[in-house]
């Protein structure tokens, strides 16, 4: 320290205003120099900021995705609703499921016995159309007319089959009761009430 403080008396008055010039201008800068922390600082928040953007983006592009998926979903879902409602009528009635069974009988040469409707059941948004009918035929009538019953454009099920065996060993005949539905599509309405019993 005293060789410093030697070296400054030893100095002239205009090197000594210039040293004091020096170390004010330094006292003056000092606290705005920056080594670089606020910088890096700086960096790593943008850094931090530019990640969660990315994430985010991630998330967007998973969402747009999903909706698109949604959407192809929907459109296959429609066009199979439209093939549905096409089978499932929303104006079946009754006398048609039985114009139906008696026009297949014909063909398949089934002679009915009796028909007799049954009360309509809600199940969501259709209603079953079921008609009790007791026949007789052959073997191969009878199953012409399940596969005819089948066949039929708009929807027809045969929800039981009782078939005895044929006590007319003559012309085997078998007497056969089967319980036949269709189907009327209702939406969101309220039950249609349709004649019958059970």
């Amino acid at each position: 320290m005293k060789p410093i403080l030697a070296r400054i008396a030893r100095l002239s008055t205009n090197q000594a205003f210039i040293l004091a010039g020096v170390l004010s201008f330094l006292f003056y800068i000092s606290p705005f120099f920056d080594d670089g922390s606020a910088v890096d600082a700086r960096i790593a928040n943008v850094k931090g900021q530019l990640n969660a953007e990315k994430a985010k983006e991630k998330e967007s592009d998973l969402a747009l995705a999903r909706i698109k998926q949604l959407k192809e979903s929907y459109a296959a879902l429609t066009d199979q609703f439209k093939i549905v409602s096409a089978a499932v009528p929303s104006d079946m009635q009754m006398s048609e499921v039985i114009r139906t069974v008696d026009s297949v009988s014909k063909i398949a040469g089934v002679s009915i016995r009796t028909k007799e409707p049954r009360k309509t059941i809600r199940e969501d948004i259709l209603e079953i159309l079921p008609i009790s009918v007791r026949a007789d035929g052959t073997y191969s009538e009878i199953t012409m007319f399940l596969y005819k019953m089948a066949s039929v454009e708009r929807i027809y099920r045969v929800r039981s089959f009782n078939m005895a065996a044929s006590t007319d060993l003559k012309n085997r005949r078998l007497p056969f009761e089967a319980e036949i539905a269709s189907f009327r599509f209702v939406g969101n309405q309220k039950p249609t009430p349709t004649p019958g019993r059970r």
